[in-house]
């Protein structure tokens, strides 16, 4: 089942997505984000069973990856 994930994003211009590691959450790149938000649309996603996202019992690779590309 596809998950709505939560997300910040800033600015306006090309888009670039940050993606958090393990254990994180888009927050941990706001800094930097606002920085590349001057010349850009930024995207912080909080990955699934992470941040604000919702929790999904399954969390494999293959999900994970459609998931965030949508």
């Amino acid at each position: 089942m596809p998950l709505a994930l939560a997300f910040e994003a800033l600015g306006s211009g090309p888009p670039v997505v940050i993606l958090h590691g393990l254990f994180g959450a888009g927050r941990n790149w706001t800094q930097f984000a606002q920085a590349l938000a001057e010349d850009h649309r930024v995207y912080l996603p909080d990955a699934r069973n992470h941040g604000a996202s919702p929790w999904a019992e399954s969390m494999s690779y293959m999900e994970r990856r459609t998931t965030c590309a949508r």
